[in-house]
């Protein structure tokens, strides 16, 4: 699948191999700006908006982490220790 993100209206883009578009909405995502597959399956995005990283599981399940240190984020990636 190719992710993409859509600042605009606070969507995070899919689209399959067969060229099925679909996007992820509601809570928890708020002017998303880029993201990165982790190795642990999930998809991991920044949220210019709201001042947080979320995550989609696989099973479609949408969560954000804030706090400390966290200001306006933009650039996320998969370390090389699978962090």
């Amino acid at each position: 699948n190719l992710w993409f993100t859509n600042y605009g209206n606070d969507t995070i883009g899919r689209i399959t191999p067969t060229g099925v578009v679909s996007n992820y909405t509601g809570p928890g995502i708020d002017g998303p700006w880029e993201v990165a597959a982790g190795p642990d399956g999930n998809l991991w995005f920044t949220n210019f908006g709201s001042d947080s990283i979320g995550r989609i599981t696989p099973a479609g399940v949408v969560s954000n982490y804030t706090g400390t240190g966290i200001d306006d984020p933009t650039g996320i990636a998969a370390g090389n220790d699978g962090n």
